[in-house]
């Protein structure tokens, strides 16, 4: 996308995804963002927990500043997997 906009970028993870995905699926990336991190932080029982705190601002908070989720944050991958393995393991216990 930056190729497109001569160097430019949203700095924040939830425009860059509507701008980038458009209203029909920006909407729906967003929404599953929050509620999969939101998911993670509340599965307290699992043995990720700390570990998802940590990522937090190393991944949610840096997208949401500065960067882009494209290329410079492969941190909020990490996140979203950590805090959907954290779910599954809260649900299976």
């Amino acid at each position: 996308d930056r190729v497109l906009l001569w160097g430019s970028y949203c700095h924040n993870l939830f425009l860059e995804l509507l701008l980038d995905l458009g209203w029909l699926l920006g909407i729906p990336a967003c929404l599953a963002v929050v509620l999969v991190i939101n998911l993670g932080v509340f599965s307290r029982r699992s043995s990720l927990w700390k570990f998802v705190i940590v990522l937090i601002p190393t991944g949610f908070i840096a997208a949401m500043l500065s960067g882009s989720y494209l290329s410079q944050f492969p941190a909020i991958y990490a996140l979203l997997g950590l805090c959907l393995n954290a779910r599954k393991e809260h649900s299976e216990s």
